[in-house]
């Protein structure tokens, strides 16, 4: 039996068109990932011959790209952290080791593994994660355009 109360109705039908939206959009996303492949760009990671594809984030001392699994076709995310000196390297080292420690947990994004490959000047680590495809937590927490949290719903 339909909700009595208009607002709920009209929120939980606007949460099933978001949800319909969101399927749509990971399925382009997926798509669109997967076209960015470039074929020369290829790293072992615990194992497993990744295809490095196109930047999905850049932060202040990493990058994050999209990757598949040359054998089994997964998808997986791989952050690259570089590193010029002593410091940054034991700090990139230091959360590879952290993360390796975490137990799974739904919460949390998993590390599969992890490398370190020279480059120009230092180091890179390559981090390998799962790939969550529906976008950025702070897009779901933050969904408003203002970047402002959403009115409180009436009680």
């Amino acid at each position: 039996e339909p909700c009595r109360m208009p607002l709920l109705d009209a929120v939980l039908g606007k949460g099933r068109e978001l949800l319909d939206k969101g399927r749509e959009v990971t399925a382009e996303v997926t798509a669109n990932l997967t076209a960015g492949l470039k074929p020369d760009s290829t790293v072992v990671i615990s194992g497993r011959s990744l295809q490095i594809g196109r930047q999905l984030a850049e932060g202040g001392f990493a990058f994050v790209n999209f990757s598949r699994d040359l054998n089994s076709s997964e998808t997986f995310a791989i952050k690259r952290i570089r590193t010029q000196d002593r410091e940054a390297d034991a700090n990139a080292r230091a959360e590879c080791e952290l993360l390796a420690k975490l137990p799974a947990h739904p919460n949390v994004v998993r590390m599969h593994g992890h490398a370190v490959r020279p480059f120009e000047r230092g180091s890179e680590h390559l981090l390998l994660f799962e790939l969550c495809s529906r976008g950025s937590l702070i897009s779901h927490v933050l969904p408003l355009s203002t970047g402002a949290l959403p009115p409180p719903m009436p009680r």
